[in-house]
Formats: structure tokens, C-alpha cells, sequence
């Protein structure tokens, strides 16, 4: 194999692994909710959270792209919030979001 062609196989092998481990993060995620392990759910949202981040960097996205664009969903979310979700809680992640930058 050409370097280009070891570069995209790599790629490509990396993209799988972390497609498998955010699904085994979600997983664990529901599980640990249905038995009420604090630490087990704290744990797995970090995991997809940080493997959120490590897929857009592979995919071409940088990190701070992917801030901003959480951002923008939120306030999207928070516009179009018909009262299904808690406003405190959007306000409070924006207001925690708005005090990084």
C-alpha cells in the first residue's frame, strides 16, 4: 500500500473504533441510568462527550467548531422549546457555555 492509501485505511479504522466506542458508551450510559449508578452515568457521558470531540477532530471538524456549533444548537433548542424541557437547565448550560469564551 501507498502512504495515501495507509493514511485512509487508518482512518477509516480509526472512525470505526470510535463509532464503537460511542456505542458502547450509550450503553453504558442507559445501563448505569437504570440502575441509578451516579458514578457509572457521570462517567459514561464524559466517554461520549470526549469521543463526540475525537470523531470531529477525525472527521475534519476542530474542536473549537464544535463548540461554537454546540452553542448554536442550544440556542436553537432554547427557541424552540416548547416547554418539554427544562428552560433553567438550557439557560443554565448556556450561561456556563457563554462564561468559557
Amino acid at each position: 500500500m501507498q502512504g495515501s492509501e495507509l493514511d485512509v485505511a487508518k482512518n477509516i479504522k480509526t472512525l470505526e473504533l470510535l463509532k464503537t466506542e460511542l456505542l458502547n458508551s450509550l450503553g453504558g450510559l442507559f445501563k448505569n441510568i437504570f440502575t441509578g449508578n451516579t458514578g457509572g452515568i457521570l462517567h459514561f457521558l464524559a466517554l461520549l462527550i470526549v469521543f463526540s470531540f475525537l470523531t470531529a477532530k477525525r472527521l475534519g471538524i476542530n474542536f473549537g467548531q464544535l463548540e461554537l456549533q454546540i452553542f448554536d444548537e442550544l440556542k436553537t433548542i432554547q427557541e424552540g422549546n416548547d416547554g418539554q424541557l427544562d428552560e433553567e437547565d438550557i439557560k443554565a448550560f448556556k450561561s456556563y457555555l457563554e462564561m468559557k469564551r
